[in-house]
């Protein structure tokens, strides 16, 4: 079907008619969810906090031009990762829907196609991101180490969880850090949350183990891998050095990196191979999986499959020590309910258990 070039210009007839019914159709769909205030912002979008079907659920709103009625690459790519994905540690996504912007005509056509807004329609997690929760941990480190170590590494085993399930879809998350962690409620757990790994609007779809993407959007400097900053050459190994800023960055009891600009960030990575140092607290067993994670090439990092071996040892190997540590107390005095006191060291889970 041809068209005459030009922004300005209506659009086929055909066309129209069929942009009519889709708008028709999404109002449709939209009239059963209802949009409340403004929690957030993603990558490529504003977040609000709504119901549907009388269920608490988050929706991104992306603004964007797509071809014909199709949203743009980071929208499209964001959505789709969300539905296909289904594991406790990743933020699920319900219900897509693109509409008509209303600030524009229904009958303009613009360059690139219709101006368009996409609904994501996804999990609300009510405790915020883990970026809020840092301190938390941190006052936690500095008065009891050892319940702060099993709160630390019960998040990052989290993380793990989510990220070994999208490596094995072979998605390739591209921005990972601690605001792009989500925390929802959960009784079972004495932290009062669980993390969730969300935001996938620079993730990729990469085919086999050691094969990177090319991306123009290295994501966030500080969390990004040294092949990310120098090349825009993202793999699987990429999220793993990510992870192990964000491990560092729970264990470093109030340091961070936020005052470095990018082009501080590159220079100290590319050019000195600097990484931020460890509080003389953290336990060497944790250095060396972060420090692994962190490697300068990416062939000398451990997949996320060998992270949760090692971090589920680490927890195990905490969680027993503070029960030996709690029942001695008990038998030089009988205050100490040894049962009531390892629901604030958080049970291992069972999924971190298996091979």
């Amino acid at each position: 079907m041809k068209r005459s070039k030009g922004p300005d210009l209506l659009p086929h007839p055909a066309d129209h008619a069929r942009l009519t019914k889709t708008i028709s159709d999404v109002k449709t769909l939209l009239s059963d969810i209802e949009i409340g205030p403004h929690i957030g912002a993603g990558t490529f979008g504003q977040v609000y906090k709504g119901r549907w079907k009388g269920t608490s659920v988050a929706v991104k709103v992306i603004g964007h031009q797509g071809a014909g009625y199709k949203s743009n690459s980071q929208t499209s790519r964001e959505a789709m990762i969300g539905l296909a994905s289904a594991h406790p540690n990743v933020v699920a996504v319900y219900r897509v829907i693109t509409a008509e912007n209303e600030i524009i005509a229904a009958e303009i056509w613009a360059k690139d196609g219709f101006n368009l807004k996409t609904y994501i329609v996804m999990e609300y997690c009510d405790k915020g991101t883990l970026e809020q929760h840092r301190k938390a941990g941190w006052a936690l480190l500095q008065t009891d180490y050892q319940r702060g170590l099993v709160w630390v590494l019960r998040c990052l085993l989290e993380i793990v969880f989510g990220m070994e399930y999208l490596h094995s879809l072979s998605i390739v998350h591209g921005d990972l850090k601690c605001a792009n962690v989500l925390c929802k409620s959960s009784t079972s757990d004495a932290r009062g949350f669980t993390c969730k790994v969300a935001d996938f609007g620079l993730s990729k779809t990469v085919a086999t183990d050691g094969v990177s993407a090319i991306t123009s959007k290295p994501g966030t400097a500080v969390f990004a891998a040294p092949e990310l900053l120098r090349a825009g050459s993202l793999a699987a190994e990429s999220d793993v050095y990510s992870f192990g800023v964000v491990a560092w960055h729970l264990i470093s009891m109030g340091s961070g990196l936020a005052d470095m600009e990018d082009v501080q960030v590159h220079y100290q990575v590319l050019e000195k191979n600097w990484r931020p140092a460890f509080p003389k607290e953290t336990p060497q067993q944790y250095r060396d999986v972060v420090s692994t994670c962190w490697a300068t090439e990416k062939k000398d990092r451990p997949s996320f499959h060998k992270v949760r071996l090692t971090l589920t040892k680490m927890l195990a190997e905490e969680v027993a020590a503070r029960s030996q540590i709690l029942r001695s107390q008990r038998s030089q005095s009988g205050d100490v309910d040894v049962r009531t006191a390892l629901k604030d060291i958080i049970a291992v889970d069972p999924r971190s258990l298996t091979g």
